[in-house]
């Protein structure tokens, strides 16, 4: 197969070398400065505290809600289950109020078992499963954006909080 060019194409004097070409690098040095003194693509660098609370306000309120409601939910739980006397007998005890305070997954598990079946609505019916698992979901948020703890209760391949399941 025979390929054709137009022999105007390969002409050195249409080969643009931007590498080489100074003669507009300062105008354009100049110009760029004007502009970024106007309207600039970049803004000035942000603070660690301005970013964290950017990315707080980027989750949904009644996201949100639904986490500070299992968090409170799991602390209330563990102060009544630790003033219970079984309790003292079991692994992990104390329960830590802030589910992101145990010394392993082990007992973090052995307690999110505990807390899911004990649970209940302030009127003493059991939660719906759905509702469960929105606990569960909002105590994994909790772990992943104030604790930086990765871990995902939910995941099946993962033995990790197996028994969770």
């Amino acid at each position: 197969m025979m390929l054709l060019f137009r022999s105007s194409s390969l002409s050195p004097r249409n080969n643009y070398d931007a590498k080489n070409d100074t003669s507009n690098q300062a105008e354009n040095k100049e110009n760029t400065q004007q502009k970024c003194a106007t309207v600039c693509r970049f803004q000035k660098p942000l603070s660690t505290v301005y970013i964290k609370n950017k990315q707080r306000n980027a989750v949904p309120a009644n996201t949100t809600r639904s986490n500070i409601w299992a968090i409170n939910m799991w602390k209330e739980w563990a102060e009544n289950r630790n003033l219970q006397p079984e309790t003292a007998s079991e692994p992990g005890f104390p329960i830590p109020l802030d589910i992101g305070n145990f010394q392993s997954y082990l007992e973090m598990e052995f307690w999110l078992k505990r807390f899911i079946c004990e649970i209940k609505r302030k009127n003493g019916e059991h939660y719906p499963p759905a509702t469960l698992q929105n606990i569960a979901a909002g105590i994994q948020r909790y772990l992943r954006t104030e604790k930086s703890m990765h871990e995902n209760l939910f995941k099946t391949d993962d033995p990790t909080f197996a028994e969770f399941r």
